[in-house]
């Protein structure tokens, strides 16, 4: 969830009057779960019945290098000072996933020991699917994706909103286009939105999978939340993955006849 302006040449404006209307209608549509972090805004960003979660490492003090020692990375300190200043913005004394009920990591391989993965991951950019998706799968963990929408890129060709925000080269997968192509030919057949479409993608890959959605508007989230029924065919999602040649990478390139990935379980399911 990010408020404020700070960051309005790469996330847009939500002004506190929007970020308000917005989370009312999420907590009318049955949305009780938000995604924060301490830096989001620089800082600026209904509680009892919400599930909150935040995040550290990231420095709120870029550019004062004597103080962002003490303000990032995965010591003990820049944890107490990051939660303690998540909890300052958010007005509130707890958090659901961090202070610690559930512990969760973010932009990580596949490593165990939490309950929850935050990560980037889309139709354009599937990387999750060699390990971690596999993995949370086997584990029954959480994989909580950012990126599903492709971070607002995702446009029917014909769509009159071309252009958009201002993404950096490094949040873009340069594959946007491209997929926006075969997304959209779904989204006619099935009459939907391109988001929509490319949600029902991600949703369809595991159970355990819960996207994170940014936004600014009530009505994308509406629409968002309609496509929450969307079921693609096999045909569907073979047709969208057709978009860009996905390597599957080793060992799966080389054990596979098929080109297909592997999927291996546990060892301790095998006698030895």
């Amino acid at each position: 969830m990010i408020i404020g302006d700070a960051w309005s040449m790469v996330m847009g404006d939500l002004t506190k009057d929007n970020a308000f209307e917005l989370l009312e209608a999420f907590y009318d549509l049955g949305g009780n779960f938000i995604d924060t972090a301490n830096n989001y805004h620089s800082g600026q960003s209904r509680r009892s019945e919400m599930v909150i979660t935040t995040k550290y490492t990231m420095s709120t003090k870029t550019g004062h290098p004597v103080q962002q020692s003490n303000f990032g990375g995965a010591g003990s300190k820049s944890l107490h000072m990051s939660i303690r200043s998540s909890l300052e913005a958010l007005q509130t004394d707890y958090v659901d996933i961090s202070e610690v009920l559930y512990l969760g990591i973010s932009d990580a391989p596949a490593p165990d020991g939490h309950q929850g993965q935050h990560g980037r991951y889309s139709a354009q950019e599937r990387d999750l699917e060699r390990e971690v998706i596999p993995m949370y799968k086997e584990e029954g963990m959480a994989l909580m994706p950012f990126g599903v929408l492709g971070g607002g890129l995702f446009k029917s060709p014909d769509s009159p909103e071309q252009g958009g925000r201002s993404v950096p080269p490094p949040l873009r997968a340069g594959r946007e286009e491209a997929i926006s192509k075969v997304l959209d030919a779904v989204a006619k057949r099935q009459n939907v939105p391109i988001t929509g479409v490319a949600l029902a993608h991600a949703l369809q890959k595991s159970p355990n999978l819960f996207p994170i959605l940014g936004g600014r508007k009530v009505e994308h989230l509406k629409a968002n939340v309609e496509a929450l029924s969307l079921e693609l065919t096999p045909e569907d999602v073979q047709e969208i993955e057709k978009g860009y040649e996905f390597d599957i990478g080793f060992p799966h390139k080389f054990m596979s006849s098929t080109g297909n990935m592997i999927t291996v379980h546990r060892t301790s399911k095998f006698w030895l």
